[in-house]
């Protein structure tokens, strides 16, 4: 009897030893799995960093205008992230994937340029019209809201549009004359002007010294706003890096050169000549002699010039912007103002309230003006659409 109330007591003591080694396995697996889970955690979220990390190194050196390769790495913490960037048009999308012994996270933005333009025709002019003389040529078509008049023998090679009652007289038109057709609306807004003047305010503004004058050696320059008048001459050159606002007039001559930085690749850019508290006697653009204004020098890339004098829409006579003497073939934009072009003057597109082309001036279009993108320079150009984590 008392062998067998020590084999059951044995026997209840082996039983809560085994019921209490199963705890202790259950709780220490317990802590190993979340360990487990915790590690895994830490992982992921360096991993992330690191991703997080090369997305915002690359989207900061797209909008900053710095050189951003096709691929690179970054190092955060132990991990690291490699960063692909593709381009597809106007779009370009970069994808950062992170790794940290072994686990992945992966982050993707996606930018797009500034404004887009479609310039259509070779010159589009307001109810200003179109006057033409000597052997003074427009290659590419053209759409007036008023009349086009010419003498000594002016050529337009493509179509002449114009709207409502105008008329066409003293012009040789290769192409059709198409009469009566709506008046047509300017391809840039007000709107966008100012806001392309904000952006170039806010990379800072030029005080001193005013009249700002360059006559020689190289300056980057933009986005920035000049407050007063501008001369660019001799051999001075300018590399735009962002959007350029003279406040006053802007003169550019001899043998200066205004060019963009080779980062805006296709886009094109913009200075912007406009004093609001004067436009009718101030905002006035002059380009002459040998001056060049050059794109990036990618295929597609432009420069356009802007003038806001608004004179001619109130018929007080002052040209917005005259040029002479140049070969250059940069985009003129003077949706109020009165634009004159004389002498041995080459350009690629005009479009003004009123035109005048004198001697042997030529305005050539390139069809590839349809489709234009007009970026705020590459520091700040580019717009961000979307930023999301994305599968691996």
């Amino acid at each position: 009897m008392r062998n067998q109330k020590g084999q059951a007591a044995l026997i209840v003591v082996i039983f809560m030893l085994v019921m209490m080694l199963s705890l202790v396995f259950a709780a220490a697996g317990v802590a190993l799995k979340d360990a487990r889970v915790a590690e895994a955690s830490k992982k992921a979220r360096l991993a992330y960093f690191a991703a997080e990390a090369g997305l915002d190194d690359a989207v900061y050196r797209l909008k900053r205008g710095k050189n951003l390769v096709s691929s690179f790495s970054v190092s955060l913490n132990g991990a690291s992230a490699a960063i692909n960037t593709t381009t597809a048009g106007a779009t370009k999308e970069i994808k950062s994937t992170g790794d940290f012994l072994g686990a992945s996270r992966a982050v993707r933005s996606v930018l797009t340029t500034g404004a887009g333009t479609s310039f259509h025709y070779g010159a589009q002019v307001g109810a200003g019209g179109i006057e033409m003389s000597n052997t003074s040529k427009i290659i590419g078509s053209i759409y007036s809201n008023g009349n086009i008049n010419g003498e000594n023998s002016p050529v337009i090679t493509g179509d002449a549009l114009l709207a409502g009652s105008s008329q066409v007289s003293g012009v040789t038109v290769q192409g059709t004359i198409l009469l009566n057709q709506p008046v047509l609306p300017m391809p840039i807004s007000d709107t966008k002007l100012d806001q392309w003047e904000t952006d170039a305010e806010a990379g800072g503004v030029h005080t001193s010294p005013c009249p700002y004058v360059l006559t020689s050696g190289t300056t980057n320059l933009g986005p920035k706003k000049i407050a007063c008048d501008m001369d660019i001459k001799n051999t001075a050159v300018v590399n735009l890096t962002g959007t350029l606002w003279v406040v006053g007039n802007l003169t550019i001559q001899n043998s200066a050169i205004v060019q963009l930085a080779p980062s805006y690749g296709t886009m094109s850019g913009l200075i912007l000549v406009d004093d609001p508290a004067n436009r009718s006697s101030k905002s006035l653009l002059d380009v002459k002699n040998s001056a060049q204004i050059l794109g990036s020098g990618t295929s597609g890339s432009y420069v356009m010039l802007v003038s806001r004098n608004n004179s001619a829409e109130s018929e007080s006579g002052t040209d917005a912007v005259e040029i002479q003497n140049t070969s250059s073939a940069p985009i003129y934009y003077a949706p109020h103002g009165s634009v004159e072009i004389h002498n041995s003057a080459d350009l690629k597109e005009i479009t003004a309230y009123k035109l005048e082309i004198r001697n042997s001036a030529t305005v050539t279009y390139e069809s590839g003006l349809a489709n234009i993108n007009f970026s705020s320079g590459p520091s700040g150009g580019w717009d961000i659409i979307n930023w999301k984590e994305i599968i691996p």
